[in-house]
Formats: C-alpha cells, structure tokens, sequence
C-alpha cells in the first residue's frame, strides 16, 4: 500500500495554521503523557492483547495434539503375574495320595507390543510356567516351562497403508496448520482493529483541536461585537447571538474532550494493559500522522495476491486435506478384512526328576528352561490367514458416502470463500480510491471555507452582513474542517482494509509470524 505524505504533510501544516494549535512534526508530549507511535502500538498488542495470548495457547494446543498422536506407535509393555491352586478328588491312587488330586501353577510374563505406521502389529512375548503336583503321572515335579514368542499380524486389505493406520497423525498435522492459519487470522483482525483504534484516538485529538480553534473564533467575534456595540456601530441584540456561539462551542469542546478520553481508554483496552497498568493513568499522545492512501496496482493482482496469501483460504483448503484423508480412510473401511498371521515360538522345559532305575536326581530350574529357549533347541511356527466381511457392509459404505458429501460440502464452501475474497479486495479498492478523492475535495472545501469566513467578517466589519451570516460561515467553516479529517482517517484505514484484504497486513508492518514448531505461516 503506498501512502501519499507529502501532500498530506501540506495539508496537514495548513491545516495545522488554520486550527493554530495542531503541530507539524513531533513534539513533547505534555507532563502525564505519552508518545505512542502507531507501530509501538501494534507490538505492545502483539505481546499483551488477551485474544492475542488465547489464539497462542490455542495454536500450541494443535502442536501438543501432534505430538500426543504419535502415541500409537510406542511400545505397550507388560508384565503379569498370576497363581492358580487346585484341588480335585483323584480318580486314581496314581494321581494323587489320600485321595485328593493338587495342582499348583504360577505363571510369569512379559510382554512387548508395537504397531507400525503401515498398520502391522508386531509382539514379543516372554512367559514362564512353574508347576506342582502330587501326581505321579508327571515326570518333572516341580517342572519348568519358558517360552519365547514373536508374533505379528499383518492388514492386507482393510487397515492396510500409511494414511489408513497413521490417519490420527496426519488429521493432527493438518489441525496444526489449520489452527497455525487461524493464529495468523487472529492476528491480523486483533492488530487491524488496534490501528482503527489508534485512528480513532488521533481523529478525536484532532476534533477536539477543531472546537478549541473554533471555539476561538466565536470568542474573537463575541469580542469584535462587544465592541462595536460600544462605538455605536451594533445593536445590543447582535451580542446574545455572540454569546450563544460561544456556549454552543463550549458544549462542543467537553463532548470533544470526553470523546479523546474514551477514545484513549478503548485503545488501551484493546492493547492489553493489565488493570492495575500504570498506563491506565497516563495519557497517550499518537505521533503517526494519517497518510493518503494510494495504490495503483490493477484490480486483477491485487485479487491474485489475495487468493495466494489469504490465511482463511488456507484454512479452508487444510479442512478440505482433512477430508479427503477420511474419505481415503472410510474407502478403506469397505475392503474386507484379510489378515495374514504369523507366530514363531522357541520353547524350553526343566524341572525337578528322580530316575526310578537308579535314584539319579535331576534338580533344574528356569534358568535351565531359558537356556533351551536361547539356544533354539524346540522351535514351532504358525502361518495363517483370517478373512470377515459382513453381507451387504452397510456401515462402512453408507460411512464413506457421508465423508464424501462432507468433502464436497467444504470444497464448495473453499470456492465460495474466494469470491467473498475477490469481493472483499474490489469493495477495499474502492474505498481507498474514493477515500482519496474525497480527501482532495475537503481539502478544497476547508480552502475555500476559511476564504468565505474571511469575506464575510470584513462585509460585516463595513455594515454589509449581519452577526448571524457570520457565524453561519464560522459553522460551515468547522463543518469543513471536521470533514476533513474524517476523510483522512477513513483514508488511512481504507488503505490498512485493503492490506488486510489482499492478505499484506502483516507483511506492511514488518510482522512476521511462525506457528508452535517455529515454521514461518506462509
């Protein structure tokens, strides 16, 4: 956005002259006051605004999400204990003395479990057994059993692929893009609202300077009346319309000044100082002058830019992205289920054995039973295949055609969304063309104003008008002044809007932001 100060450095000085009391370059501020540059502004929002700080928690939220969802894929580990008695009457003097058969078991295991982001599961799993009984059938009493086993199962059609089984991680990375362009989003219309503040502040600082200067205006001509009264030259009653000008003006004045208070308090509420701020009590005095807004750019490159840097169409198309993964995910979900499994064991067993020959004892332990499973001696293996389909998978299809339908629903709301942009950039440039005519035409309007007051005070200063026409051309006069600030103001915030539009907002202002990963958001 270009602006156009030398012009306005004219107007303003001439201006400045007209009102005598508006300066034409920076000065002090008064005793209790502030400078506030509107760039100084916009940082100290940028660190303090509340909304700011929320839409920072927010898009790290996203980033937290992310990282959380990665979580499919760690190790599960467990362990697990447990001990099974017991006690049967025996049916044979074999099993069991007295008459009653005992069996103890105590089981111990561990285990490991993974899933891979291609949708296989694979598990280690270690488990001990160690068995009592007062049964003669068994050869090892206590006896020891170890195995080690690795399994896996593998999705051949439904639940196989990257974005089938990591779906959570990748819909995670699009929320933190999505949330990253909404932060982006916040951004700008929380700093554009702070620079519309800012203007307001220094349109209202200028507008109480127009009722002081015509507030001395109507004093000097309450004066020049009051005298003429005395010479003779007036009536009497030419002075109560004096006096009414004046109280008229005063009115003007404590509105004025009350509207610069206000003013000040809704710019420091919106930069975000705390209540107990000692800035609450201080007073702001705005060093930005109102430029006029110019930009020549054609409509066309101007929409371009827009469609290619607007965070909301980014927004919009990472929902679309989020889509057409759960689209792919749901179209999966209607595939049968075809399992290929697989099981490799390595077995060992000890224990406790007295040879009935020749009394040889035998005393092994676990460590015995681990020995056979780390050596590899007893090995067994599984291969299989599992298949399910339900007869007519109503779910899972009429699922995929709601995926469908929410895809289409959010790339017809994405195009949309563009012709509001395009829109929005061809209304902003209307403004700042129109904003900067009008500029010029009050301009123009305040010239020829003061030339008309000037006119008419030395036809009333020769008995050729009246007090009455005089103070017409005074509120025309104050009319015309008014006008053009507000014509600057809107020119100065017209040109912001158009950046804001075209997508350039933050870019004018030097603000560069990143999301919670420390990525530029592009």
């Amino acid at each position: 956005m270009k602006l156009k100060t030398f012009g306005w450095a004219i107007a303003a000085c001439a201006l400045g002259l007209a009102l005598g009391s508006v300066p034409c370059r920076a000065a002090e501020p008064p005793e209790g006051a502030v400078n506030l540059s509107l760039q100084e502004a916009l940082k100290t929002a940028l660190e303090k605004n509340y909304d700011v700080q929320v839409q920072r928690i927010t898009r790290e939220q996203a980033d937290v999400s992310l990282k959380g969802s990665y979580g499919i894929f760690d190790p599960q580990l467990s362990l697990g204990w447990n001990s099974q008695v017991s006690r049967q009457p025996a049916s044979s003097v074999l099993q069991g003395g007295l008459g009653v058969y005992m069996n103890r078991q105590d089981a111990y295991t561990l285990g490991l479990s993974q899933f891979t982001p291609w949708g296989e599961q694979f598990s280690l799993a270690w488990d001990n057994y160690k068995t009592r009984t007062n049964s003669a059938f068994f050869t090892l009493n206590p006896a020891y059993q170890s195995s080690a086993t690795l399994s896996t199962t593998v999705p051949l059609l439904q639940g196989f692929g990257k974005k089938v089984a990591s779906l959570s991680i990748l819909q995670a990375r699009l929320m933190r893009q999505s949330a990253a362009y909404q932060y982006a989003q916040s951004i700008r219309d929380t700093l554009l609202q702070v620079e519309t503040d800012y203007w307001n502040l220094v349109y209202a600082i200028k507008s109480l300077k127009v009722a002081e200067h015509a507030m001395d205006l109507a004093k000097q001509f309450q004066e020049e009346t009051r005298k003429k009264i005395q010479v003779g030259v007036l009536a009497p009653i030419e002075q109560i319309s004096a006096d009414a000008q004046v109280a008229s003006r005063e009115q003007d004045i404590i509105v004025a000044r009350q509207s610069v208070e206000d003013s000040e308090d809704i710019l420091k509420l919106a930069l975000g100082y705390a209540q107990d701020s000692p800035e609450w009590s201080k007073r702001f005095v705005p060093t930005d002058e109102p430029a006029v807004s110019v930009n020549d750019t054609p409509e066309k490159q101007l929409i371009e830019q827009a469609l290619s840097t607007r965070p909301e169409l980014r927004q919009l198309e990472t929902k679309v992205e989020k889509d057409k993964l759960g689209s792919h995910w749901a179209k999966n979900q209607t595939l049968p289920q075809l399992n290929l499994t697989g099981s490799l064991i390595y077995n060992g067993t000890a224990g406790y054995y007295r040879n009935p020959l020749t009394g040889q004892v035998t005393d092994q332990t676990f460590s015995d039973a681990w020995s056979q499973v780390t050596g590899r001696d007893y090995k067994s293996y599984f291969v299989g295949l599992t298949f399910s389909y339900p007869i007519g998978n109503r779910a899972a299809r009429y699922q995929y055609q709601n995926y469908r339908l929410a895809q289409n629903a959010d790339e017809i709301a994405l195009e949309k969304e563009k012709l509001t942009v395009a829109n929005e950039v061809r209304s902003a440039l209307r403004n700042v063309r129109a904003a900067q005519k009008r500029v010029a035409a009050a301009q123009l309007t305040v010239k020829l104003q003061q030339e008309q007051l000037e006119a008419e005070k030395k036809k009333f200063e020769n008995g050729l008008s009246t007090s009455f026409e005089v103070l017409s051309y005074q509120d025309q006069l104050v009319s015309a002044q008014s006008s053009l600030l507000k014509a600057q103001i809107d020119s100065q915030e017209a040109g912001a809007s158009l950046d804001r539009a075209v997508g350039s907002y933050l870019k004018t202002h030097g603000i560069e932001l990143t999301d919670a990963s420390g990525k530029p958001i592009s």
